[in-house]
């Protein structure tokens, strides 16, 4: 199990370091497209106005300027339009919904292109409990066993007749002399038999 985990996390790792060269293509990518740009604008600003450049002021000031002059786009859509998001629109329902993946560790659904990151996160920090297969944080194991002794927890899968969540509650440690309720002096024998059975 250990080697399957270990696995994964250098499957893990190759991905996010992929990710990361990509990101940085990306970053440098955007660099020289600015430089270019500004190069760019230089060469214009040259043209327009002589040889020197004016300050950065003026520039601002000439544009907007031309803004003000200038007929902007929304002048030409008219009046806001309100959305019926309940009718579904196809191409709204295309774009919020991304595709999903499921976490090999803790089964939730996360979105694809986090997964790598979710999942190598996920192994470092959780544990599976042996007993009930949950996931949980390495750091709540304590709170995790507490909560499965709860005698809230208990009356309620005796309530419902769930003998599956009071397996794992007895499994967990739960015990059976304790009481329910002090007060009626009860304990789970006592109201199985009284709700009937757990299986």
């Amino acid at each position: 199990m250990l080697d399957e985990k270990d696995a994964e996390i250098e499957k893990l790792k190759i991905e996010l370091e992929h990710e990361k060269q990509e990101s940085d293509v990306m970053i440098e990518s955007f660099r020289i497209s600015s430089d270019m740009l500004l190069e760019r604008l230089k060469d214009l600003e040259s043209a327009n106005f002589g040889g020197d450049r004016p300050q950065t002021a003026q520039v601002l000031g000439r544009i907007d300027q031309e803004k003000m002059h200038r007929p902007s786009i929304m002048d030409d859509m008219g009046p806001p339009q309100i959305l019926n998001l309940e009718n579904g629109d196809p191409e709204l329902e295309l774009e919020k919904e991304e595709e999903m993946e499921e976490c090999s560790n803790c089964k939730e659904m996360v979105i694809t292109k986090e997964i790598a990151k979710h999942t190598l996160q996920c192994i470092r920090s959780t544990v599976k409990c042996k007993i009930c297969h949950e996931t949980i944080q390495k750091d709540r194991k304590k709170e995790h066993l507490i909560d499965w002794r709860r005698p809230g927890k208990m009356i309620k899968a005796i309530e419902e007749d769930n003998d599956g969540d009071m397996l794992n509650m007895f499994n967990h440690g739960a015990k059976a002399e304790v009481f329910l309720d002090k007060s009626k002096k009860q304990k789970p024998l006592h109201l199985i038999a009284k709700h009937g059975s757990v299986r």
